[in-house]
């Protein structure tokens, strides 16, 4: 039975749709899951960047503490500051900070008798941060710290901030805590859309144009079903 041409030419339009259908998806699939890349600032003991950035923009505060005997031993441990390079706008992703996992063995951080803690405080103008307020943990003898913080950006555009490390020191016999500043680092990230899409957006739409383009495309999968299904079966 011959096939009307409006029908071809509705097959043609589908099939184009379908088509069309199946790459958008594909590329909103693609931007919204595909890993992004990650930064990892070092300081040497020394208080010396080994990658991009150094002690960042070097404040006052900062200077006061590379130039005190008494921060961490001379800071006898790396600072390390790991961190995306981008978020998805309305995505969320994690920084870190650590203290002395760089070193294959870590050296116990010499304060004195007194007790003692670190404190970090991520501070990135703009951006959702969590927790918004300083972290602080004892200081153990042989142990890494980790600091972390998750992060949500809503423009896309780049955002500066700075990653805080403190020593919270108290001396004998003092109630009062000495708080001596050790790094701040400069943090940048920037927010990425596609054509003003959040991250959850672009997943969302990259799912339903896939539905979109399987329906679309079943009447074509039906039609090469019924035709193996009419092929005759070779005897044996």
């Amino acid at each position: 039975m011959p096939i009307h041409p409006v029908s071809i030419r509705i097959r043609a339009l589908r099939s184009s749709a379908a088509a069309a259908l199946a790459i958008v998806s594909a590329a909103l699939l693609a931007w919204g899951y595909c890993p992004l890349p990650r930064r990892t600032l070092s300081l040497h003991p020394e208080g010396q960047s080994v990658t991009e950035a150094p002690l960042a923009e070097t404040t006052a505060l900062t200077e006061k503490a590379s130039a005190d005997p008494g921060v961490l031993a001379s800071a006898s441990s790396d600072v390390v500051l790991e961190f995306p390079a981008f978020i998805r706008i309305g995505d969320r992703d994690l920084v870190h900070l650590r203290v002395g996992a760089a070193s294959p063995d870590p050296q116990a951080i010499d304060v004195g008798d007194g007790p003692a803690s670190a404190e970090a405080r991520l501070e990135l103008p703009g951006a959702l941060v969590r927790p918004p307020e300083a972290i602080s943990q004892p200081l153990k003898p042989g142990r890494p710290l980790v600091f972390s913080w998750s992060v949500s950006l809503a423009e896309p555009t780049e955002y500066r901030g700075t990653a805080w490390l403190f020593l919270t020191v108290f001396g004998e016999g003092s109630d009062s805590p000495n708080r001596i500043p050790l790094s701040a680092q400069t943090i940048d990230i920037k927010g990425i859309g596609l054509l003003g899409l959040s991250g959850e957006v672009g997943r969302i739409s990259g799912l339903l144009c896939g539905i979109g383009a399987l329906l679309l495309a079943l009447p074509f999968a039906e039609d090469i079903l019924r035709r193996l299904s009419a092929r005759p079966r070779r005897r044996r």
